[in-house]
């Protein structure tokens, strides 16, 4: 269970929301990006066996953990999120830059 923040202890987790999000949309992504670059979308889909995930399929999945507990947790923003839906995604370069 959640407990509401203190008065006092608000601006302290004020600033590790601030925080979190500039490192992800300034560090992180970028770099996520420039990798994506790099593949074709037949690499970034490409996986050796069913039993394995493409990096399509990683990507997703990091962006449904990032929505559920940073957007949707701390954010207070409704909770959207298919988990199986990421793993069986055999999707386009379009359809994976949505959530990237």
């Amino acid at each position: 269970m959640i407990m509401a923040m203190t008065a006092q202890a608000q601006p302290i987790g004020n600033a590790f929301i601030n925080q979190a999000v500039a490192h992800l949309q300034e560090d992180l992504l970028p770099k996520i990006r420039k990798c994506l670059d790099i593949l074709s979308e037949e690499d970034t889909w490409w996986r050796e066996s069913e039993a394995e995930n493409s990096v399509g399929n990683m990507l997703l999945h990091l962006s449904g953990n990032v929505r559920r507990w940073i957007i949707s947790g701390l954010g207070d923003e409704p909770h959207r999120r298919n988990r199986p839906g990421e793993f069986a995604a055999r999707g386009a370069m379009s359809r994976l830059l949505n959530f990237v």
